[in-house]
């Protein structure tokens, strides 16, 4: 009969080399590598279905205005890693939590479309 020799399974074992390894890591800062450093639209899209809505529901997102509609699912629903203002300098976050995206619900400054015409009747404008 011949035996078979295992080797040594070390992981997921606990061992007086690994808990020292840990222990000298307490008080460390630990910064988890950022995978995405800018709201691009296809950034917040995966995000949004990570949780579940591949809709986060911009007011106008071919037209590049990512404000949130009133019944975004991204509202309130963003990790708070300590922002304090979106990209238009609005404050973040403004309501129970922080809103997926580059733009704060309720911050969005006032967009239009609008018109303006101008008729000259005898040298006035009217």
């Amino acid at each position: 009969m011949t035996t078979t020799e295992k080797p040594e399974v070390t992981f997921g074992k606990i061992t007086d080399e690994g808990l020292e390894k840990m222990r000298a890591k307490f008080g460390v800062p630990y910064y988890p590598m950022r995978m995405t450093e800018v709201a691009s639209k296809d950034a917040i899209r995966h995000f949004c279905r990570g949780i579940g809505d591949e809709n986060p529901m911009f007011i106008n997102p071919s037209g590049g205005n990512f404000h949130l509609q009133e019944t975004s699912p991204a509202i309130d629903a963003a990790a708070n890693l300590g922002l304090t203002e979106d990209l238009e300098g609005s404050e973040r976050p403004s309501g129970a939590g922080p809103d997926i995206g580059p733009y704060e619900y309720g911050a969005a400054p006032d967009v239009g479309p609008y018109s303006l015409t101008i008729q000259a009747t005898g040298g006035q404008i009217a």
